[in-house]
């Protein structure tokens, strides 16, 4: 089986979850799947399953800070800290 890229892969999964909404998501045997998938677009916007750095920013920034809070780390770890400099771009 042929590796399928990482972004082509997300819209696959997007795409089945869209095409789920015509016929009541029958396939998760979950009733109201459809109720809360419509609901997360309302809260995460259009894109609910963000990639890279950029667009999970603040999401990445609010975890390290909670590590500290939470005593799971002595100290507070920044982005750069955390991720190799090949991924900071992204």
């Amino acid at each position: 089986m042929e590796a399928i890229p990482i972004c082509d892969a997300k819209k696959a999964a997007q795409d089945k979850h869209r095409h789920g909404l015509i016929f009541n998501n029958q396939d998760t045997m979950i009733l109201w799947f459809s109720q809360l998938i419509d609901e997360d677009i309302l809260v995460l916007g259009k894109d609910w399953w963000p990639y890279a750095i950029g667009a999970n920013r603040k999401v990445l920034e609010s975890v390290l800070r909670y590590h500290v809070e939470q005593g799971i780390t002595d100290r507070h770890f920044s982005i750069e800290d955390i991720f190799v400099p090949e991924f900071l771009p992204s």
